[in-house]
């Protein structure tokens, strides 16, 4: 699904109105018609509660206002407050109070804080409020009269509904640029919006409901030109991305993977990673990972092959082993390269030395990345590259905090992206993947559950997988992302979140694949 920035939806709107001819006082009736179509099919019980409707002066409080009209004509209690003197509402905000005027409505001003205080008092007996304050504009955060009213309606114990976007959000990122007015219920109006699907201001939104405003499908599509796309993965988009299986094939069609993992005492992350990549698809996988984990390893995933490196004295894999491993990615379709390695200074000394000198195609994660802390433009750029960190590492990787990765996710996935021009997925809720131009992919599966030991290392080893079949860096990760959290939300249905563990996402990977299409 395209999600369309506030540039983008300006342009649709004027295309519609100035290229076709249709009125922007169309598209606002279209526009609270709609939004009162949803409630009605999102509140079965609105004909027994009160209605408040609180508007700004510009296009999203004239949508509110068409709103009340159609709600009172549909026999609702509904009244409207607008935050603004009537004479200083936008053209066709100001057509619709005075037909709400006209019909004698229960519309109300409150142009200041007096005016404010004296409605709120009336507004508390509301069972349902419907934020028509702020739209799309909103770059920076609310203040004055607007910022008062979301804090004081914020207080109020009633179900809450958002006209096109909650008031406080900026409609291009995940930010909280301040006080947001949190809604139960976001009808968006024409296309889903940033905000509604990146963290965290996603997690304000509620349930999100795309209403039809009468804007061609075309304009929503193909709108104001931009560097870069952001969309939500589909089922349907990533069905196809699953390597062919033919009925002559042999498992030499199916890649071999090598991961590079593992230490003494972190040898569950190299067998899940592993276990992962064969359930994937992988033809052949071959774990490499210090001597004396190994014989630790082994015996639980037969299916795999054991390399048993030179080690360093606390059981981490040395820098003697480079040439092997060299000879061994040389022979290899794909290198995943990180979960349990850990962080001797022997082990990262490889990591980085590994990093210039694969020409495979390259996943990394965990470990793999943190070896990479203040040294990121050592990454290659000559290889198809996949990057997999949590916030945590891809704060160390970018030199900022991690506080500010989660504060504006959108913006650090790209940076790391088009920086290192990799493909990068950094988990999380709302697990975003971006390719070395920005572009950026959302992901919708998956549960509080998958925060848990293991979970990456499952996920390293699906997008190793993949790679290794074949796929290309992004497009391995845009699957994986998908696969790996529609295997969690199943997992869920069997054990719930707080009891699932990294293996019942490997258990339940199969199922998962089966209904994303895999043969």
């Amino acid at each position: 699904m395209h999600i369309l920035t506030a540039a983008e939806m300006r342009e649709a709107d004027r295309r519609t109105i100035q290229d076709i001819g249709v009125p922007g006082r169309v598209l606002m009736e279209s526009a609270g018609r709609g939004v009162a179509g949803a409630m009605e099919e999102h509140l079965p019980e609105l004909a027994d509660q009160r209605i408040l409707i609180v508007c700004g002066k510009g296009n999203n409080g004239g949508d509110g206002l068409v709103l009340l009209r159609t709600l009172v004509g549909l026999g609702y209690e509904a009244r409207a407050v607008v935050l603004s003197a009537f004479e200083d509402l936008g053209a066709d905000a100001l057509d619709n109070l005075q037909s709400a005027v006209k019909l004698n409505l229960p519309v109300d001003p409150a142009a200041d804080e007096a005016a404010w205080r004296t409605a709120l008092l009336e507004m508390r007996d509301a069972d349902v409020i419907v934020d028509a304050i702020l739209g799309t504009g909103l770059t920076k955060g609310a203040h004055g009269l607007p910022l008062r009213a979301i804090e004081d309606l914020s207080g109020l114990d009633a179900f809450k509904v958002a006209v096109d976007i909650p008031s406080g959000l900026s409609s291009d990122s995940g930010r909280l640029p301040g006080a947001v007015l949190e809604a139960d219920l976001t009808i968006a109006l024409a296309a889903p919006k940033v905000c509604h699907f990146v963290s965290p201001a996603c997690e304000h939104c509620g349930t999100i409901e795309v209403v039809d405003i009468g804007i061609p499908p075309i304009f929503l599509q193909r709108s104001a030109p931009r560097l870069a796309t952001i969309e939500t993965i589909e089922s349907g988009e990533v069905e196809p991305l699953w390597p062919a299986r033919h009925a002559s094939a042999h498992k030499g069609d199916f890649g071999h993977l090598l991961i590079v993992a593992g230490s003494v005492g972190k040898t569950g992350a190299a067998v899940m990673a592993a276990e992962a990549a064969l359930r994937t698809g992988a033809g052949l996988v071959t774990v490499a990972s210090a001597k004396s984990a190994v014989p630790m390893m082994a015996p639980q995933l037969p299916e795999a092959m054991w390399e048993p490196l030179e080690e360093t004295a606390t059981g981490a894999i040395a820098f003697g082993a480079l040439d092997r491993l060299l000879e061994l990615a040389d022979a290899r379709t794909a290198v995943a390269m990180g979960p349990g390695l850990g962080l001797h200074d022997d082990t990262v000394r490889l990591v980085l030395e590994l990093l210039q000198k694969v020409t495979s195609p390259l996943v990394v994660d965990a470990d793999g990345l943190n070896a990479l802390k203040g040294a990121v433009d050592q990454l290659p750029s000559h290889v198809d590259l996949a990057l997999t960190p949590h916030p945590g590492e891809a704060s160390r990787l970018l030199g900022v905090e991690t506080a500010d990765i989660q504060e504006d996710r959108l913006r650090y996935v790209r940076e790391l992206a088009m920086r290192t021009k990799a493909a990068v997925l950094l988990k999380g809720f709302r697990t975003l993947v971006s390719d070395a131009d920005g572009n950026v992919k959302v992901n919708l599966t998956g549960n509080p559950g998958l925060a848990s030991g293991g979970s990456g290392d499952v996920l390293t080893g699906i997008v190793g997988g993949l790679v290794g079949q074949g796929v290309p860096a992004f497009e391995a990760l845009t699957l994986a992302a998908h696969v790996h959290g529609l295997a969690g939300d199943l997992a869920k249905n069997d054990v719930g979140e707080t009891a699932l563990v990294a293996r019942d996402v490997l258990r339940t990977l199969p199922a998962a694949m089966r209904e994303l299409g895999a043969d």
